[in-house]
Order: C-alpha cells, then sequence, then structure tokens
C-alpha cells in the first residue's frame, strides 16, 4: 500500500509522493460521489463536470507516480483505476480513445 511505500532520498520525489498521496485520497473521494450520484439517477448533464473533473485529478496522480518512484501495488491500484474510467469513458465522449499505459 502506498504507505509503506519506501522514503525517497530527493525533495522533488518525497514532494510528488505527498502530491500523489492526496491525488489518491481526492480521486477516492471524486469517484465515490460520481457512484453516488450515477446510483441515484444522475445523468450525463449533472455528472459530467465530476467525470471531467476525475480525469484530471487521474492525469496529476499518473505524472505524480511518474516522478516518484511507488511500488508495484501502488503503480496496479493507479492501473485499476484507469481501467475503472476506461469503462465510463464512452458515456461521456463518444471520440474518446483509450489513454496509453503507463510505463512501468
Amino acid at each position: 500500500s502506498f504507505r509503506k511505500e519506501p522514503l525517497d532520498t530527493f525533495v522533488g520525489d518525497r514532494r510528488s509522493r505527498y502530491a500523489l498521496k492526496q491525488d489518491l485520497r481526492l480521486l477516492r473521494i471524486l469517484t465515490r460521489n460520481l457512484a453516488s450520484d450515477l446510483k441515484e439517477g444522475g445523468g450525463h448533464d449533472e455528472t459530467l463536470s465530476l467525470y471531467n473533473r476525475i480525469q484530471s485529478v487521474r492525469e496529476e496522480a499518473r505524472r505524480n507516480a511518474v516522478r516518484s518512484s511507488v511500488t508495484q501495488p501502488t503503480l496496479e491500484r493507479i492501473e485499476k483505476a484507469r481501467e475503472h474510467l476506461v469503462q465510463l469513458s464512452p458515456y461521456y465522449d463518444e471520440k474518446w480513445v483509450p489513454p496509453p499505459l503507463p510505463r512501468q
């Protein structure tokens, strides 16, 4: 899990790790809100801005993950979140193309 990640030596790595930690927390909150809104019958227009915010935070988390040293389990959690968004994306954008897999 993220809490068991080794401490990085460089300040930039630590800052990226802390930013990643915050990104993951925010993603957890946003995705739960989206799931709740959809479960309660929220449609495309009502949930589009939340979906777009999730995509934005996910991309920032991906960049922070690349800049910091994270273990395989953390990368797998990020990939799992990406897979869920891949399933939702056609609903929100008919021109959507899956993003490339993150480099490992």
